[in-house]
């Protein structure tokens, strides 16, 4: 009987410490779940990661100016394709009107 009541005794403490280690747990667990540690930490990853992406990237560059070079003079170009467009149009159309005979019957000769 003395031993029931000793197992029973030990049995009811390592309970006891269990729960108190499940509910250390779940603390950590709503801690580490609650919308601002999750946002902390996909922040960090971001911009570790985009540190990284541009880390390579200037490593790449120096090693390729070349190519670096060929993509810097595309992208201008893309971004500068309408004015482009207007300036080459415009050349164009001043050709055109230089080079267009003079209606008969005119006295631009």
């Amino acid at each position: 009987m003395i031993g029931d009541k000793a197992d029973l005794a030990n049995a009811r403490a390592q309970a006891d410490i269990a729960r108190g280690r499940l509910v250390a747990t779940l603390g950590e667990l709503q801690q580490r779940l609650h919308p601002r540690a999750l946002m902390k930490e996909a922040w960090e990853e971001l911009r570790e990661r985009g540190t990284e992406m541009a880390d390579d990237a200037i490593r790449s560059a120096k090693e390729k100016p070349g190519r670096t070079a060929a993509i810097a003079g595309a992208v201008a170009l893309f971004l500068a394709r309408k004015p482009i467009a207007h300036g080459v149009m415009s050349l164009l159309d001043r050709r055109h009107d230089e080079t267009e005979p003079a209606p008969e019957g005119s006295d631009e000769d």
